[in-house]
């Protein structure tokens, strides 16, 4: 088992860098095992809602905290409107330079929280093996440091990314406090840049396009060679494969993917573009009967979804019915 915090290089992730005062503190997160704390996290930064907020508990060899925009620690909001529930992952941990998220109990979190400092740990290797922790983590603990006390009690949602993260991050610790953790000086977020997916996968996305030697606008006759619950493999020339992802089916007429394609079925596919979040080509299917009116029925029938600048649909019943003028397309990955 790959543990996301012991092998960030191989772990996909929004990376985002923290500007304070006293240097860049750069973050891995881990969207896929906690989205919606992540979520709430980079929406918040994205609107600049932590510019200027202070770290208000510093505590050397332990944590230091911050995302109080009243600097009172009782402070702060969600992008959800509320408090919103806890995501722990097994898969996760309270190692030295995790992020997690502040809590005043179960399911209360908001916009605060903290990196973990304290390098080392208070519990060895075999002390945590024999309390359930995984060999991996355990020997993590001991050699890097953390709090595993606090495991399933506070969200990890990022681990900090580099060695100047880290340097950063104990110069901030080792400042002067007050008798309640409060620094002397104020040590504060400037802001936040996060390194948008789009602007770091189109690049990979065109080397597919080289390497196949594709274009947005080229049609291919395809034939559907495998179905999945996940999606259906065509065939779209004599040496190219991709997978035809059908996801985007929401509700309404599509019960199942059998109902939408099915082995030996021949459609024609264009290519439209590349997918901003995923090294994958976008298809979009065609097909040589054209129905316009049941198109602006569906058209109707299912919503657009949070996609629409690249012209993400969701995808009408049935396949052999999908028309020239439509906007619903698949994306097709290379195999």
């Amino acid at each position: 088992m790959t543990y996301p915090q012991l092998d960030l290089k191989s772990t996909k992730g929004t990376i985002a860098t923290i500007h304070t005062n006293l240097g860049d503190l750069k973050v891995h997160f881990f969207d896929e095992l906690t989205p919606r704390t992540v979520k709430n996290f980079l929406e918040l930064a994205r609107n600049n809602y932590y510019d200027g907020i202070a770290f208000h508990r510093i505590i050397n060899e332990f944590m230091i905290q911050g995302g109080d925009p009243t600097g009172t620690g009782a402070g702060g909001e969600s992008i959800y409107g509320k408090r919103f529930e806890d995501e722990f992952s097994d898969f996760l941990f309270n190692l030295r330079g995790a992020l997690s998220m502040a809590n005043a109990g179960p399911n209360t979190n908001g916009s605060q929280f903290f990196i973990v400092q304290k390098s080392n740990s208070d519990y060895s290797k075999a002390d945590l093996e024999s309390a359930g922790w995984p060999t991996e983590i355990a020997k993590a603990y001991a050699e890097r440091g953390g709090t595993p006390h606090l495991d399933r009690r506070h969200t990890v949602f990022g681990q900090l990314a580099d060695e100047a993260s880290f340097e950063v991050l104990d110069k901030i610790a080792n400042v002067s406090v007050d008798h309640n953790d409060r620094p002397l000086e104020k040590v504060f977020i400037e802001s936040i840049t996060i390194e948008e997916k789009k602007k770091k996968i189109l690049k990979a996305s065109e080397d597919i396009f080289r390497k196949h030697e594709v274009k947005i606008g080229d049609i291919f006759d395809a034939e559907v060679i495998g179905v999945q619950p996940y999606g259906s493999f065509v065939k779209f020339d004599k040496e190219k494969k991709g997978l035809i992802h059908i996801s985007e089916i929401q509700s309404g007429f599509v019960k199942d993917i059998h109902e939408v394609v099915e082995i030996g079925q021949k459609l024609k596919v264009q290519v439209i573009d590349f997918d901003e979040y995923s090294s994958k080509i976008s298809l979009s299917a065609r097909s040589l009967e054209e129905d316009p009116e049941m198109h602006k029925a569906h058209r109707k029938h299912f919503a657009t979804d949070s996609r629409e600048d690249i012209g993400f649909k969701s995808l009408s019943h049935e396949m052999s019915k999908w028309v020239k003028e439509a906007e619903d397309y698949l994306q097709a990955k290379e195999f």
